[in-house]
């Protein structure tokens, strides 16, 4: 599980080594949740980008919109968020609707809320089997990389297997 904000750097680097390394060294094996923890304070845009994330959840493009907005990260200020939305291929009407839904309001405070309770204060925060990773290794490849080996003996231990069935690849938010 990560706590993100869409306008944190450290979220964005964070999300590439997620791509570029964790996710091959799971080879398919690994579920990712993730849970909105915009830092008001000092992102003064990560709110309305995380609205705009879970209005692009509802088209199935979350993990395009986040791509799309850590693209353009530096300029979220001046970013047409339904033309951006509309570039990734959805409906612009119906985005700019969820967007401003009381359901998306509340998935993000739910969110928030969740990471408070768990002790989150910056971002990305990482959980692994439910447990916080810390963040002076969070970014290590290596670490990622005894983790995956880790699951990779206990599921051969068991019988699983690692390779052919892989773990279904769920939506960044899983409910």
């Amino acid at each position: 599980m990560i706590f993100g904000d869409a306008e944190c750097p450290s979220c964005r680097r964070f999300h590439e080594l997620l791509n570029e390394k964790i996710r091959p060294a799971f080879a398919g094996h690994l579920r990712v949740v993730f849970k909105h923890f915009p830092l008001d304070d000092r992102h003064p845009h990560a709110r309305r980008a995380a609205l705009a994330l879970e209005a692009a959840r509802g088209q199935g493009r979350f993990v395009e919109m986040l791509e799309a907005l850590h693209a353009v990260q530096d300029e979220l200020a001046d970013v047409d968020l339904v033309a951006l939305a509309e570039s990734l291929g959805m409906d612009g009407t119906a985005f700019a609707a969820a967007m401003d839904s009381p359901e998306a309001a509340r998935r993000v405070v739910e969110d928030v809320a969740l990471g408070k309770a768990l002790g989150v204060s910056a971002t990305p925060a990482v959980f692994l089997n439910g447990r916080p990773v810390a963040s002076s290794i969070r970014n290590v490849p290596g670490f990622w990389a005894l983790q995956a080996d880790r699951l990779r003996e206990y599921r051969e231990r068991k019988g699983q297997g690692w390779g052919g069935e892989r773990m279904a690849e769920t939506a960044p938010r899983a409910e």
